[in-house]
C-alpha cells in the first residue's frame, strides 16, 4: 500500500508535530488497513527530507496500535534531494553526492526501525 501520512495541509497555520503525525497516521492505518496487507510504504507527498524522516520515525515509534505491517518509505524525496543538490550533474561532485546519499540511507533506515 502506498499512502501519504496524515499531515497538516501545506498552508495550515499550525503544522502537526512528528508525534501528532505518527499518532494520527497509525490511528488511520489501524482503523482501515487489513492485517493481510504486508507493507505500507509512504509517499513523501511534498515533504522535505527531514520531515519525511522525522515523520517515519514517529510512525514507527508509536505503539498504541497493533502493527501487523512493515512501514517504510517509497524512497523518493526522502533519499534524493540532498544527493541531487550535492551532485548537480557534475562528475567531480559524485563523491559528495554518494556521501549525502549514504547519510540519508542511514537516517531513513533508522527511522524505519523507529530509532
Amino acid at each position: 500500500l502506498k499512502p501519504n501520512m496524515v499531515t497538516s495541509g501545506a498552508k495550515a497555520q499550525v503544522q502537526a508535530s512528528p508525534d501528532q503525525v505518527g499518532r494520527l497516521t497509525m490511528m488511520a492505518l489501524a482503523r482501515h488497513v487489513p492485517v493481510a496487507v504486508p507493507g505500507i510504504f509512504f509517499l513523501s507527498g511534498g515533504l522535505s527530507e527531514s520531515q519525511s524522516t522525522d515523520y517515519l520515525r514517529a510512525v514507527n515509534q508509536y505503539d498504541d496500535y497493533p502493527r501487523p505491517w512493515q512501514t517504510s518509505f517509497c524512497f523518493g524525496r526522502a533519499l534524493q534531494d540532498s544527493c541531487r543538490s550535492a551532485w548537480l550533474g557534475k562528475e567531480e561532485n559524485t563523491s559528495a553526492a554518494q556521501e549525502a546519499f549514504m547519510e540519508r540511507v542511514k537516517a531513513n533506515g533508522e527511522a524505519a526501525l523507529g530509532k
